[in-house]
């Protein structure tokens, strides 16, 4: 309700009340304007791991707008910071999707176009039974050398798309845990459309969001239900808790259909690749204590029976407590490896002192993430 109260047209004024601790009222006038969060759109830091400098870009979502000239689109960001990034001497790239729920079809197959020279970056199916094969046709390739991409059970949709092409092409190994298998396409159908003018007064009614299509893989299988399996899996804290598009009511089922004609890259050992994490994963504390975490939850989950003498449920939740302590190293700084700010991000923010303090807190956590680490790791093996 407040946001309501606070949105308005731009350039308009509006007034804040605000109650002080004491008691007393303030007045805080406001031009309302349009404010991008920064927080919603790609950006990237530069890593260090061992010496080796690579490439990290965190992608939320995969946006656009169709409505507004000019407006912000997640393929030309990545092609944005690819390019930043290059300046500054990169030997990979990490694309991070993880917690990605999808978004734009059109953007992701841009985005894959970054990757390769040409062709098929997914199919699309609808009720008519005719497949659609949706292609990059621009040769120019970003970012050709050494890729993984990120990914975890929130990665949907678009997400899946992006991964399973790269996949297929074995253009890059995909990192994480299996995905969440959403591999349907959806669109809005305005119901004002289909009101008579006598009555308009009760516009507007509303839309409605209808499944229209399905898409599949370019190898021909489908990532509904079964979502995109990555070529290295690391350990998962939710690996005992059911999670995706196969939990939930009524879900279309998975299928295939032919495949596309494409031209893999196979540059890549994935053998070798897999071996090498397997290794480091077994040896990693940090990796064991997120398999105990995994664990743990499940008994959680599971244990469905709380104590209601208050004293007693307190001391549970106390011994609860004093057990996560342990999992205070799984957020550690990690030996030899570090992230920073591009150089060209430090100059534009530096007269905004709170975001570029945002940012540095940023790359000081992407730093501290094992996942990212392991991920750089199996970069630093390719070729």
């Amino acid at each position: 309700e407040a946001i309501l109260l606070i949105k308005g047209k731009k350039g308009t004024e509006v007034r804040l009340t605000v109650k002080k601790p004491d008691g007393s009222f303030k007045v805080i006038p406001i031009i309302r304007d349009v404010i991008p969060i920064e927080e919603t759109y790609a950006k990237s830091v530069l890593l260090n791991n061992g010496g080796k400098k690579m490439g990290y870009v965190y992608l939320p979502t995969f946006y656009t707008d169709f409505t507004r000239t000019g407006a912000r689109k997640c393929a030309t960001d990545m092609r944005k910071e690819i390019e930043k990034l290059k300046t500054q001497g990169i030997e990979g790239l990490i694309v991070d999707l993880r917690d990605n729920g999808g978004g734009s079809l059109q953007e992701v197959v841009e985005m894959a176009g970054l990757f390769i020279p040409k062709g098929p970056i997914v199919q699309v199916k609808g009720k008519n039974n005719m497949t659609n094969i949706m292609e990059d046709y621009n040769s120019d390739v970003t970012w050709g050398g050494p890729l993984t991409i990120m990914v975890n059970h929130n990665s949907a949709s678009a997400s899946e798309i992006l991964a399973a092409a790269m996949q297929d092409y074995k253009r890059a190994v995909i990192v994480g845990t299996p995905t969440f298998g959403k591999g349907t396409v959806q669109s809005f159908l305005n119901l004002d459309q289909f009101i008579l003018p006598q009555f308009d007064t009760i516009k507007p009614i509303g839309e409605v969001k209808i499944t229209m299509q399905k898409f599949y893989r370019i190898n021909g299988g489908a990532t509904q239900l079964k979502g995109v399996t990555p070529d290295v899996i690391l350990p998962d804290p939710y690996e005992f808790i059911e999670t995706g598009e196969k939990e939930m009511d009524y879900p279309m089922v998975w299928d295939e259909i032919e495949p596309a004609n494409y031209l893999a890259f196979n540059n890549i050992d994935l053998a070798k690749v897999k071996k090498a994490s397997e290794e480091r994963i077994k040896k990693n504390a940090v990796f064991k204590l997120i398999e105990t975490e995994a664990k743990e939850f499940k008994d959680k989950r599971d244990d469905s029976k709380y104590n209601l003498a208050l004293e007693k449920y307190r001391a549970e939740q106390k011994v609860w407590r004093e057990q996560n302590k342990k999992y205070e190293d799984l957020r550690k700084e990690i030996k030899d490896f570090n992230a920073d700010l591009l150089d060209q991000d430090k100059t534009k923010l530096s007269a905004d002192t709170a975001r570029l303090g945002r940012e540095s807190r940023w790359a000081k956590n992407v730093a501290k993430d094992v996942y990212i680490h392991e991920a750089s790791n199996i970069l630093s093996g390719l070729k």
